[in-house]
């Protein structure tokens, strides 16, 4: 990216949803859980996150196959 003179602002989708999140994380999710590998995840800036949030992202995240949260 960056690194090959590319401007990496273009090139990052991050997720603007919960939604989007779980579906850019499920392939993974799967692809890891068929290796036998424990997924987990962290709720990154927690100080700033609702409870609604947290326990959305809980939720969803377990619900696609998630083994551990941080």
């Amino acid at each position: 990216m960056a690194w090959e003179g590319k401007d990496w602002r273009k090139l990052v989708n991050p997720p603007k949803s919960l939604k989007d999140l779980v579906e850019r994380n499920k392939p993974l999710i799967d692809y890891a859980k068929k290796r036998g590998i424990k997924v987990k995840a962290s709720l990154n800036m927690l100080l700033y996150a609702t409870e609604d949030h947290i326990e959305g992202f809980a939720r969803e995240m377990a619900n696609a196959g998630l083994t551990m949260l941080h």
